[in-house]
C-alpha cells in the first residue's frame, strides 16, 4: 500500500538513516526493484529498508509527529543524493501518491518517481535471539579483526568470512587472509540453547554493518540457518552467512594453535603505536613492489628499513627494553602495521624469534586486552 497520509521526520536523523542504509542498495541490479529504498510510514514513526545480495538493512526514523501509513519504494541513489542536501534545520515532510514520493525540506519541494511496490520482496526478519552484547563491544571487536580480513575471492572463501564463536565465555571474533590472523573475545549474555557454535558472516559485510551499532546500547545477535542479524534500537541488519569453499567449519582450532605458539616464544619487546606507525609506513612505501620492510631487533632498539635498501640510509631505530638475542627478518610493512593500528591499548606487546632469520610467526598483544591476539607471518625477501 502507498504511503497515505504525511509524516514530517527530522533532516539530520533521516539523513544519517539514508545515507546508512543506502549502502546495501545493489548497484547494478539484475531486477530494477534491488536499486530501491523503501519508505515505510507507520504509528511508530518512518522504517527506511534496502538490500542486496547478502544483507538485508533498517533503520528507524523517528517521527515528530505521524498521520501517515503505507509503503512507496524509491530510487536508493537519488534519495540519498537528495537527503545529504537537507541540512539540519527544516523537518522533512513526506507525501506519497501512487507515481511519486513527494518531499518538502524548508522552501524546497521535489518529487522522486515511485517504483512498483508489489515488486518489493517479503525480505527477512530477524533470526532467532542467541544472546546480547553492548554496541560499543562489538563495533570495536568487529574493527580490529576486520582488518585481517581477505579480499580476494579467487583466494578462497574461508579467507572473505569472519567467525563468530558461540559457547564460550564471551563472543569470539576472529578473521585470517592466510599471511595475518586476528582474534579477540567481548562480553556476551547468552540466550539459551545455541542451534550453532559458530556463525559465519561475509567479513566485508561485517565490517560495513558493524560501526552503525556503535554506543552504550544492548545489540541482539540472532542466528538461523543461513543467516545472522543484529538488532539495535534504531538499526538492524540480516547477513547471509557465507561458507568455506569445501564444506569445513572455520579453522579455529588451527589459528588458535598458532597464535598460542607464537605466544610461547621467549624473545618479547613492547613498543608504542606512535613510535612505530610512520617508520612502517616509511619504509613500506621505498621498499619496492614488495612492500616488505626489514626489521631487526637488538640490545635496546627496534630497527626499521625498506627490504629493498640494503645500505642503512632509511633505516629508523626506535628505543626498547630488550637485552635478548639479536634478530632480523621481513615483514609486511602494511600487515605489520596494522597490528598497531588495530591494538586495543597505548602498548603493545611482540613475541618473536630470533636469529639469522625469523622465521616463525610474530604475534601482538596488549596487557590492556587479554583477548585481542594479532599474528603476522615472515616473509623471505624476494
Amino acid at each position: 500500500m502507498t504511503i497515505i497520509g504525511e509524516i514530517s521526520v527530522r533532516p539530520e536523523e533521516f539523513s544519517a538513516a539514508v545515507a546508512w542504509v543506502a549502502k546495501w542498495v545493489t548497484a547494478k541490479p539484475v531486477v530494477p526493484i534491488q536499486a530501491g529504498i523503501a519508505i515505510e510510514a507507520g504509528p511508530n514513526g518512518l522504517t527506511l529498508t534496502a538490500y542486496g545480495e547478502n544483507a538485508t538493512a533498517r533503520a528507524q526514523v523517528g517521527a515528530e509527529f505521524s498521520s501517515a501509513i503505507g509503503t512507496s519504494v524509491v530510487s536508493g541513489r537519488l534519495l540519498a543524493a537528495l537527503a545529504g542536501t537537507f541540512g539540519k534545520r527544516e523537518p522533512v515532510v513526506i507525501t506519497a501518491d501512487g507515481a511519486a514520493v513527494r518531499m518538502v525540506v524548508g522552501k524546497w519541494t521535489g518529487q522522486l518517481p515511485a517504483m512498483p511496490e508489489q515488486d518489493w520482496p517479503t525480505l527477512a526478519s530477524s533470526a532467532t535471539e542467541v544472546g546480547r552484547c553492548v554496541g560499543d563491544d562489538l563495533a570495536a571487536a568487529v574493527e580490529r579483526v576486520g582488518v585481517a580480513r581477505g579480499t580476494d575471492p579467487k583466494a578462497g572463501s574461508v579467507f572473505m568470512l569472519m567467525h563468530l564463536g558461540l559457547g564460550g565465555e564471551g563472543l569470539e571474533l576472529g578473521c585470517t587472509d592466510r599471511y595475518r590472523v586476528a582474534m579477540t573475545s567481548i562480553p556476551f549474555e547468552y540466550a539459551g540453547n545455541l542451534p550453532f557454535d559458530q556463525v559465519t558472516p561475509f567479513a566485508e559485510d561485517m565490517v560495513e554493518a558493524a560501526g552503525a551499532f556503535a554506543g552504550p546500547d544492548p545489540i541482539t545477535v540472532g542466528a538461523d540457518p543461513g543467516v545472522m542479524s543484529l538488532t539495535g534500537p534504531r538499526r538492524q541488519v540480516v547477513l547471509r552467512l557465507g561458507t568455506t569453499s569445501d564444506g569445513t567449519p572455520w579453522p579455529v582450532e588451527v589459528l588458535r594453535g598458532y597464535i598460542t605458539t607464537a605466544m610461547n616464544q621467549p624473545a618479547e619487546v613492547e613498543v608504542m603505536p606512535d613510535e612505530i606507525a610512520m617508520p612502517l609506513k616509511r619504509a613500506g612505501i621505498t621498499g619496492g613492489k614488495s612492500g616488505l620492510a626489514r626489521i631487526q631487533i637488538a640490545d635496546g632498539a627496534l630497527t626499521i628499513g625498506a627490504a629493498e635498501d640494503d645500505g642503512a640510509a632509511g633505516d629508523e631505530s626506535i628505543s626498547v627494553e630488550y637485552t635478548g638475542e639479536a634478530g632480523h627478518g621481513y615483514l609486511n610493512a602494511r600487515y605489520f602495521g596494522d597490528a598497531f593500528t588495530s591494538a586495543p591499548g597505548k602498548a603493545v606487546r611482540l613475541k618473536f624469534g630470533t636469529g639469522d632469520q625469523i622465521s616463525k610467526p610474530v604475534v601482538a598483544y596488549c596487557d590492556t586486552d587479554p583477548h585481542w591476539r594479532y599474528l603476522t607471518m615472515p616473509v623471505r625477501k624476494p
